[in-house]
């Protein structure tokens, strides 16, 4: 299969050009639903997801029959100002909105509550594959590394990633999380970055010092989500 994604205020406009066999009013395809369609007598799946913090498909379609789709898209986006996007924008617009890569922006002992995704610990009772790991005593600590924001002060260079947050104790420094991901972001006209730092869902609005190569500089601890934190974009 491939998969090509259509993102942006104007996708769903773009996409009903293509007659795709499916209703795409949001009823009937909210965000975070699968629908099915075709193209060209091929079946497609339309995935109503984004990485982008904008409104999202991902059609996916056989693979030696992804160029001709592939081109109507470019063609009929031309009507929308429509461009394709690289991998580094990509990286950057899902950074603005606090969206993670595991692996990246988490690590081996990274939890989904240090993520902020509280549901299956706090709400779920019954029983489930992996429950049991979310409440042992390391899960439970008080002083785990969670997922936040860095804001830096106007004019200042974006952090370096896998710089760490330091506490100054006794006259030494320790460590207390790191920097995972950090863009300037040309939409906010400011550095984003996102880290995970200790205790950090309950430090929003902090001061932390981030060290790196024997330069120390200041952050801001804010949410993770630095540009349209309500979602609105999500259903333009």
């Amino acid at each position: 299969m491939a998969t090509l994604t259509v993102s942006g205020p104007n996708a769903r406009k773009l996409l009903e050009t293509l007659e795709l066999g499916l209703s795409l009013d949001d009823a009937d395809l909210p965000h975070m639903a699968i629908g099915h369609g075709t193209y060209a007598d091929d079946e497609v799946r339309i995935a109503r997801v984004s990485f982008t913090g904008d409104r999202s498909y991902e059609i996916s379609i056989r693979a030696d029959r992804a160029e001709p789709l592939w081109v109507q898209l470019r063609q009929a986006g031309q009507a929308f100002d429509a461009v394709a996007i690289g991998l580094e924008a990509l990286m950057i617009l899902r950074a603005e909105k606090g969206f993670i890569v595991i692996g990246k922006d988490t690590d081996g002992t990274t939890l989904p509550h240090d993520l902020g995704v509280e549901g299956p610990r706090a709400k779920r009772q019954t029983e489930f594959v992996g429950r049991r790991s979310l409440f042992t005593e390391e899960a439970s600590r008080g002083d785990r590394m969670q997922l936040v924001g860095l804001a830096v002060p106007q004019g200042d260079a974006p952090l370096p990633t896998g710089a760490h947050g330091i506490r100054r104790i006794d006259g030494g420094l320790r460590s207390q999380g790191f920097v995972t991901s950090s863009y300037h972001s040309p939409t906010l006209g400011r550095p984003v970055a996102l880290g995970l730092i200790e205790r950090g869902a309950a430090r929003h609005g902090e001061a932390i010092e981030i060290q790196h190569l024997g330069k120390v500089m200041t952050a801001t601890i804010t949410a993770p989500c630095a540009f349209d934190p309500a979602g609105d974009r999500l259903h333009a």
